[in-house]
């Protein structure tokens, strides 16, 4: 309801993908700071890591964007059908995922996508689920955003969750002190250099 509520007012979308925005989202006195998640680009990074790897859990909840991420997930992932086997979970509650993660075979990587909400209708906060999955799992786990190294993932190209938020607030400051929104471009924020936890 924005073109009802606050047609003139600026908007910065931040914290999100481009794709999950709709088309026309600039047409009107906004614009944009944040990610386009290369996906194929994060299984790239744990067959880099572990080569002989043949089964990745793809951690996704139940939410409707995370529904949309799952179908994103699938397509990006195709190529690497004939050497993986994705396992998606996005029918389980969090304990169900617990439990299948504890008991993965060898040569198996654990991908934290999103997990806001599981089957069961349970919310997670994200950093406290991974803390959950890193203390159970026989398999390594990568995420996608920087500020994961240190919570339990092994790292690699990660997004940079901080840097969209400094590029967000002096865009939001600038407009404050009257710059035209058109002046700000949409921006991508890309991956950090490679990151490893090396424990």
């Amino acid at each position: 309801f924005r073109d009802k509520l606050f047609p003139q007012t600026p908007v910065i979308y931040t914290g999100m993908d481009r794709r999950t925005l709709p088309v026309d989202a600039f047409a009107n006195n906004a614009t944009f700071v944040g990610e386009s998640f290369d996906l194929k680009g994060l299984v790239e990074d744990m067959l880099q890591l572990v080569p002989e790897t043949n089964n990745i859990v793809v951690i996704l909840g139940a939410t409707p964007l995370e529904r949309y991420w799952t179908e994103e997930f699938r397509q990006a992932f195709a190529p690497f059908m004939g050497r993986v086997k994705f396992t998606w979970v996005n029918d389980l509650s969090f304990d169900e995922m617990l439990d299948l993660v504890s008991k993965l075979p060898p040569r198996s990587f654990v991908l934290l996508g999103l997990l806001m909400r599981d089957a069961s209708g349970v919310t997670y906060n994200e950093d406290f689920a991974l803390a959950r999955l890193h203390a159970v799992s026989r398999a390594p786990i990568n995420g996608i955003f920087q500020h994961e190294v240190g919570l339990g993932i092994v790292g690699g190209r990660l997004y940079q969750g901080e840097s969209q938020g400094v590029e967000s607030a002096r865009v939001a400051a600038q407009i404050l002190r009257g710059e035209p929104i058109s002046s700000f471009p949409p921006r991508v924020i890309g991956t950090s250099d490679p990151l490893y936890d090396w424990r």
